[in-house]
């Protein structure tokens, strides 16, 4: 999968999630939007892990990182 498609993917499942499309991109942080919490950070690590079928590592569940080190995690073999 293509980086712009994979982001593109992240995004998407973001914006199902939290309701709304992220403000700065990848480079959206918790706090740049409403309502990203902790809830929405399990919802939003779980949400990634069953669109990609993949398992994350539980350090994405900690609150914190941007969407782009999702994509980064997912670029990985």
């Amino acid at each position: 999968m293509e980086d712009q498609d994979l982001a593109e993917r992240v995004v998407s499942v973001y914006t199902q999630v939290m309701g709304g499309a992220s403000v700065n991109g990848l480079d959206t942080l918790p706090e740049d939007a409403q309502g990203w919490d902790s809830l929405a950070q399990v919802r939003l690590f779980t949400a990634i892990e069953r669109d990609f079928a993949r398992e994350l590592p539980r350090h994405l569940m900690l609150i914190g990182p941007s969407l782009a080190a999702f994509v980064t995690e997912l670029k990985r073999p």
